[in-house]
């Protein structure tokens, strides 16, 4: 169980970084309160997109993470801070107007609009005319979300415009009370506010958040697998389409007891062995790894040994998903396109809790640094060199789990 308290007058805001579980059978289940009887706020299994959030009412979360005895994944990363509750109060009295316009450029690293002078004891000034522009990086869209909005009504307004500037569609007239939660969306990555007030009573606050999104129509799936040479940027003017499901991997070829079988024209031989201690008659058995299968026979001829082969599937050119190495071991990876301009990747072994994580760099975004190796990528395979430039290492995309099925022969 994982509990989080901030101090009262702030509320807990929870944002994925990355979650990755297995699919309807391990839960996290995040509750409204400091315990399991509190009202249920999410239940989370499977994949969630990185920069999805949740929002307590009061000053704490608890989460539950349950999981069933079968599979484990990657597992989950997430974010958490707290967010002052805002409170807004009618003047009865009319302090002088001083007019305070807040900086007029944002950029969507989450954060807030606000009225002029918010949360000083001065209103936000009579005959007032202030501009908002925010900007989000190219294929993002910008979420606007009404964490209080009380301004005098039908007198002094915020006009919100679908663009760059007051010139652009109107998406929305708010005025008077808008309710808390409110949510407006631009169709690109540009968005401006103005807040004009009258030269009569005012009203104070408002406070809204602003954040990026990813726009509909594009397949959060293909954002979330990467593409191997392709910036953050590509991936949203690339179209939509259903990615292959590789046919990579690496695999022991040869039957027992005589075993001998060349690898297949497209694989590349990593390594051969009979599956026993040594080469003498009645040798015992030495399975290298739980996919050999039967060892091999050494009566009659000490040569018979199967191959270890490795397939790289062009085809697949996703970072996300699960490589296998040569040593027969599984990579499960995770791709983050939060993180510009190339994206990040986050990787395990074998389902432990051993990762890593790297920027994804290089002209071609296709270079990687993990476990002290660096790395290059093409479609379907990565080569891991040592620091003298020596290849140490080498993965294989591929779909398997366990035990080859006869469908990858």
């Amino acid at each position: 169980m994982y509990h989080v308290t901030v101090p009262a007058n702030y509320t807990v805001l929870l944002t994925v970084n990355s979650f990755i579980t297995e699919l309807n059978y391990d839960k996290l289940y995040i509750y409204d309160g400091p315990n399991t009887a509190s009202p249920l706020l999410a239940e989370w299994s499977g994949t969630v997109a990185a920069g999805t959030q949740v929002q307590s009412t009061g000053s704490a979360i608890m989460a539950n993470f349950i999981t069933d005895s079968s599979e484990i994944d990657i597992g989950f990363s997430i974010s958490y801070s707290k967010l002052q509750i805002f409170k807004a109060t009618l003047l009865t009295t009319s302090p002088p107007s001083i007019s305070a316009c807040l900086p007029s450029i944002y950029s969507t690293h989450d954060d807030l609009l606000l009225a002029p002078d918010f949360g000083t004891s001065q209103n936000y000034g009579s005959s007032t005319s202030c501009l908002y522009h925010i900007t989000a990086p190219a294929g993002y869209t910008i979420l606007l979300t009404v964490i209080i909005f009380m301004t005098e009504p039908n007198h002094d307004r915020l006009y919100i415009y679908d663009g760059s500037n007051t010139t652009s569609p109107l998406l929305a007239q708010w005025t008077g009370r808008v309710a808390a939660g409110r949510r407006l969306e631009s169709s690109g990555n540009t968005l401006t506010a103005k807040f004009v007030t009258d030269g009569s009573g005012n009203r104070a606050f408002f406070a809204i958040r602003y954040s990026k999104q990813i726009p509909i129509g594009i397949n959060p799936e293909r954002l979330s697998s990467g593409k191997i040479g392709r910036t953050v940027v590509n991936l949203f003017s690339e179209p939509n389409q259903t990615q292959p499901t590789s046919r990579g991997g690496c695999r022991w070829f040869g039957e027992a007891p005589f075993c001998n079988r060349d690898c297949p024209d497209d694989y590349d031989l990593i390594r051969e062995h009979n599956g026993r201690c040594h080469n003498g008659w009645f040798a015992d058995d030495c399975i290298p790894d739980s996919s050999f299968g039967k060892s091999c026979s050494t009566i009659f001829d000490t040569k018979f040994r199967k191959r270890f082969c490795c397939r790289s599937d062009s085809s697949d050119c996703t970072w996300s998903g699960r490589w296998m190495d040569t040593n027969n071991a599984y990579m499960h990876c995770k791709y983050d396109y939060t993180v510009r301009p190339c994206g990040r990747l986050t990787c395990s072994t074998n389902h432990q809790n051993h990762f890593a994580t790297s920027l994804i760099g290089g002209d071609n975004c296709n270079y990687l640094q993990m476990w002290g190796y660096s790395g290059k990528a093409t479609c379907g395979y990565i080569a891991w060199y040592d620091i003298t430039g020596e290849l140490c290492y080498r993965w294989y995309k591929t779909a398997r789990v366990g035990k080859y099925s006869d469908d990858y022969i």
